[in-house]
């Protein structure tokens, strides 16, 4: 992984950011939503994950179903519905069977 968000991965985030005034948000915070893009896009961020696993409280697995408790992924969040990435939220409650069937999908599980 790399120590340090690319250039491109900071300019990418503050597109993607819904915060107005990007020079506002502190340097941390640009830098962990940066990251969230070599995260799902890969170093070179051209080469996306097939599917994003995570579990909030609010079982958000799209930018439309962000809430407080799921901030702290919201930019994964909006990455993923950006790419159509398929998000599998772990609170729901349907976690293993969505996973094995983006697994059969993909061609790499039972």
């Amino acid at each position: 992984m790399l120590a340090e968000p690319s250039p491109e991965a900071l300019e990418q985030a503050a597109r993607l950011s819904p915060a107005r005034d990007w020079d506002g948000v502190p340097e941390r915070a640009r830098r962990l939503a940066a990251r969230s893009h070599h995260l799902v896009l890969g170093p070179d961020l051209r080469d996306p994950v097939d599917f994003i696993i995570c579990w909030t409280p609010d079982g958000a697995e799209g930018s439309r179903e962000i809430t407080r408790a799921s901030w702290d992924i919201s930019q994964v969040l909006r990455l993923a519905d950006g790419w159509s990435i398929p998000v599998v939220n772990l609170a729901n409650g349907r976690g293993p069977d969505r996973i094995a069937q983006l697994l059969r999908k993909l061609g790499k599980g039972g």
